[in-house]
């Protein structure tokens, strides 16, 4: 199973060489759906028990492409970030005519209509050449409707490729290594709290490890847990060690999504690395070898050099501010 690094390293390569995505209207534009819970899975196939390609956060934007009834109910094939795989139905509210920035797509025929309606029968404003780049801003029915050169008009979805995803868009992360469970809703049994600090650490899976380092281009263990706290106006210690005396120490039994979690390399330190739980005796850090990264507590060094668990999330005197 590919790492969390490499695939961030290569869904960035797939934004380059986005020409491989063809976005069908026949096949693909049966509307657009918004992800309505805090974060959702994304599998390979209409099925819980399929691979985990990664994961949309709430109201990330995605194309429906086409359905599937299945035991569990009905799933969209969608396209997410310019990738296609399969989300529950339910998870997602659906328009059929919505007005939205989509991402940018580019022509990929010779010439391609661009019309004043979403019809056939409708007016020609002019002809596109191919490798036109468009502004989507909407769609219709099945109809993209774009912005080129100041003007705005309406094209068939079948004869353009897009090379990026809605702007507003979380990027979408790999959470492979998070753990089977029958939901596609990370962290269902979580706060809200809990799943939109998770959810915001996620996006910054892949970003290198560096020693003393506090910000995506490079960070520490410690340097990645205060980092994401204080995205919410969190403060916690600077170390390890500092982090370890915040808040409130729960037993491993008790564990909860957002816990911070302890473990030492040292017969003499009382810490050395620090970690965000997230569910499944899995945990979210910077690695030494891995940069960010989801790692299981049942791991060989993780398991031996364990040392405790602080809980922040909740704990008076540490609201956000």
């Amino acid at each position: 199973m590919k790492s969390a690094r490499s695939l961030t390293k290569l869904a960035a390569l797939v934004v380059a060489a986005a020409m491989i995505f063809a976005v069908s209207a026949s096949a693909a534009c049966l509307g657009v759906g918004t992800v309505n819970v805090d974060a959702l899975r994304m599998r390979e196939t209409a099925s819980t028990e399929s691979e985990i390609l990664l994961t949309a956060a709430a109201g990330d934007r995605v194309l429906l492409l086409e359905t599937s009834e299945q035991a569990d109910g009905l799933w969209y094939k969608v396209n997410c970030n310019l990738t296609e795989g399969w989300m529950r139905a339910e998870y997602l509210d659906v328009s059929q005519v919505m007005d939205c920035e989509l991402g940018t797509a580019v022509v990929n025929v010779t010439l391609l209509n661009f019309r004043k309606s979403p019809s056939t029968d409708a007016a020609v404003i002019g002809s596109l050449a191919e490798g036109a780049q468009l502004k989507v801003v909407g769609l219709e029915n099945g109809w993209f409707k774009v912005e080129y050169e100041g003007q705005t008009g309406y094209i068939s979805g079948e004869y353009v490729n897009f090379i990026s995803a809605p702007s507003q868009n979380t990027f979408a992360v790999t959470l492979s290594e998070y753990g089977a469970g029958a939901s596609d809703i990370v962290l269902v049994e979580a706060s809200s709290d809990a799943q939109a600090l998770l959810t915001y650490a996620s996006t910054l899976i892949g970003c290198p490890y560096v020693y003393g380092g506090t910000d995506p281009s490079g960070f520490d263990c410690s340097g990645f847990v205060q980092y994401v706290f204080k995205h919410f106006g969190i403060s916690v210690g600077r170390s390890s060690d500092d982090q370890y005396e915040d808040g409130i120490r729960v037993d491993e039994a008790n564990l909860q999504a957002g816990d911070l979690l302890f473990w030492t390399s040292s017969d003499t330190a009382k810490t050395t690395h620090s970690g965000i739980y997230i569910g499944n005796r899995q945990f979210i850090h910077a690695s030494s070898n891995d940069g960010i990264t989801i790692t299981s507590m049942d791991s060989l060094w993780y398991s031996m050099r364990y040392v405790g668990a602080v809980r922040i999330l909740g704990v008076p005197g540490y609201e956000p501010k």
